[in-house]
């Protein structure tokens, strides 16, 4: 995200120390398309990588890996270089400029922060810019009936929320405006999985479920006219995508992209609707 004084606190250090740094930290979203991406990857940007733990999630699926991760913090890259002194770390603004060339890493990953961030379209223009073959983010969607809205989330520290902290943005958009966005990226394929739940503690201005989505868009070494789309999402494709893109079957993703594990069992992103009705 772009707000650099949320991101200096303290706090942050002890919230990432014992946390997000394994494969069994991964969230559902998250493992549906990692382990796949690292084994098809030579190189990874960690967009968002506060300490960095997400070298080892990387390395675990492949260990011959090149990973780079940056972030706004200046005092979370200064821990992340403590902690991880051969790991390659930097402070960069993904929104407003990644100091590096185009297409310069396999795959750029940006989990865990876009939903935080208000130029999300902006902060997706510059992700893709780096990357060679793929990006993968994840955003929280609501249905086509429904308008994206504005709220804010209470981020909880040292297992409790801060109160006297101030709130984070919280952002949902409505999938059919984010498919046009993602359209207008120009990608070759665009590859998508995602599940109803609700909002996690502490936010508050979102009305009801959200869809906790990941989607991992590719690149074509050509111009691409038509992208494909295959979406394992709540709703079906909108129509006006589908006039622009050849829309696969949902159980296609599963033969493109075979899930390495059962992801009901895999850690949910915040309230999956089992855990809250």
């Amino acid at each position: 995200m772009s707000d650099s004084g949320r991101v200096e606190r303290p706090g942050l250090i002890q919230f990432y120390s014992d946390q997000r740094n394994a494969p069994e930290h991964l969230y559902r979203s998250e493992c549906r398309f990692l382990p796949w991406l690292a084994e098809q990857s030579h190189s990874v940007l960690d967009v968002g990588c506060a300490l960095g733990g997400f070298a080892a999630v990387w390395k675990a699926f492949n260990p011959e890996i090149h990973y780079v991760g940056a972030d706004l913090s200046s005092t979370l890259i200064q821990e992340a270089h403590r902690l991880q002194p051969t790991e390659d770390f930097l402070v960069a603004n993904g929104t407003t400029g990644i100091p590096f060339t185009d297409s310069s890493f396999d795959v750029v990953a940006a989990l865990g922060w876009l939903h935080f961030e208000r130029r999300y379209p902006e902060a997706l223009q510059e992700l893709w810019r780096v990357a060679s073959s793929r990006l993968i983010f994840d955003v929280r969607l609501v249905g086509d009936g429904s308008a994206g809205q504005h709220g804010f989330q209470q981020v909880p520290l040292h297992s409790e929320l801060l109160s006297e902290d101030p709130p984070w943005p919280y952002l949902t958009v409505a999938w059919k405006m984010f498919a046009d966005l993602v359209i207008g990226m120009q990608p070759s394929s665009i590859l998508v999985y995602g599940y109803e739940g609700y909002p996690g503690p502490g936010v508050v201005g979102i009305d009801g479920k959200v869809c906790f989505a990941v989607f991992v868009l590719e690149k074509s070494p050509t111009s691409v006219v038509v992208p494909e789309v295959i979406a394992q999402l709540p709703w079906p494709v909108p129509g006006q995508v589908a006039d622009r893109a050849v829309v696969l079957s949902p159980e296609e993703l599963d033969v493109r992209v075979p899930s390495p594990v059962d992801l009901h069992q895999v850690n949910p992103d915040e309230i999956p609707i089992d855990a809250a009705d």
